[in-house]
């Protein structure tokens, strides 16, 4: 039987492929991995903006560095297609010297944005921090010092990026002008404070609801919305192993690709944890109770992420002798939107907003709290 040969031509009809993945060309890999960064990173900011524009109109320090932080990767993924469009991901025999020194000064600025993004995604996640936490409470402390060790490295690690190898040409790392293990030492580093900073900025939600008299549900809730910033020492990890020093100093820039992919990864997905904690509230808003199901404090949960209000734990005494756990100081506002359910009007008619006249079955409870004197 005779073999059917290969057939590489683009059929009529069809347009090639925007990038194609070979031996010696790995574009393709950086540019899926850079337009999806740009994309997710885009998504997370108009989400964080939704907020504060329509749900919560509470404008802080957190939110300014987020915007910042976002403009700063969207110049560095634009740094790194142009870089693409030169040759980067591709094997350095196939582009030309002009091209190469053009790859270099790109890569190097690119650098430069990705230090800075990241930094501030962090700076930005304990800003938010500390509007939940209590006045001269050892976690505010907490959080300052890392509000001053977070920008103090991150501009130790910026300098050091800005003036590496040959300071009059600090770009230059083709064709064995920077060697592989001094360039690479400092971005692993780097890697080593930031996945430390990382285990950091997630114990202080952590050892804030642990001292909380709520239940394991409510802890866990609140635990795992700052959860995901951990998954961003998975994309630190992966950057750091994927470096080779034998293919960086034979092939600098199709070495790179796996290395710019879990970089953009690891950029993307800090901006999106950042804003995670933050779009709870959003999701409480599509939230209606319709048909007759009811609430929890595990779901409707009050002001914890508002940023206006502090997390404390106080408890009472109910008139049967009991104790009532006030886990979150609520808003009126917020106490109000607890009781509604099955999306009923203001009024409490029992035709829902949707137009149904499905029947309503609606709960009301009476507490009656006091406070014991003090003896």
């Amino acid at each position: 039987m005779s073999a059917v040969p290969l057939q590489t031509a683009v059929p009529p009809g069809q347009h090639a492929p925007f990038a194609t993945v070979s031996e010696k060309d790995r574009t393709a890999w950086i540019l899926v991995a850079t337009a999806m960064g740009i994309a997710f990173t885009t998504l997370s900011l108009l989400t964080r903006l939704t907020i504060r524009a329509f749900i919560n109109r509470g404008w802080g320090w957190d939110d300014l560095m987020t915007v910042v932080a976002t403009v700063l990767t969207w110049i560095q993924s634009i740094l790194i297609l142009a870089a693409t469009t030169n040759g980067l991901g591709k094997s350095i025999t196939l582009i030309p010297p002009l091209l190469q020194s053009r790859i270099e000064q790109l890569y190097y600025a690119s650098s430069l944005f990705y230090v800075s993004a990241l930094e501030l995604s962090r700076i930005s996640t304990v800003l938010f921090l500390r509007r939940l936490l209590a006045p001269n409470s050892p976690q505010l402390r907490y959080s300052t010092a890392l509000l001053v060790l977070v920008p103090t490295s991150g501009f130790a690690f910026f300098l050091a990026a800005a003036l590496q190898c040959n300071l009059s040409q600090p770009w230059a790392i083709l064709n064995g002008q920077c060697s592989a293990p001094g360039w690479f030492l400092k971005w692993q580093v780097h890697g080593a404070f930031s996945m430390l900073f990382e285990v950091a900025i997630f114990v202080c939600p952590t050892w804030l609801v642990w001292q909380l008299q709520a239940g394991k549900e409510l802890k866990a809730e609140v635990i795992s919305s700052f959860a995901p910033r951990l998954i961003t020492l998975v994309f630190t990890a992966l950057r750091l192993t994927s470096f080779k020093a034998s293919s960086f100093k034979r092939d600098t820039t199709l070495s790179l690709a796996p290395y710019i992919c879990y970089t953009q990864a690891e950029l993307a997905f800090a901006l999106m944890a950042a804003t995670i904690p933050t779009a709870r509230k959003l999701m409480l808003s599509f939230i209606t109770y319709y048909n007759g199901r009811g609430y929890s404090d595990s779901v409707s949960g009050g002001g914890i992420w508002d940023g206006s209000e502090t997390i404390k734990s106080q408890t009472t005494r109910t008139s049967n002798g009991g104790s009532y756990q006030m886990d979150f100081l609520r808003s009126a506002a917020n106490r109000k939107r607890a009781v509604a359910y099955a999306g009923a009007d203001e009024l409490g008619s029992g035709i829902g907003k949707g137009g149904s006249e499905e029947m309503i079955i609606r709960k009301e409870t009476i507490v009656e709290i006091a406070v014991d004197e003090p003896g």
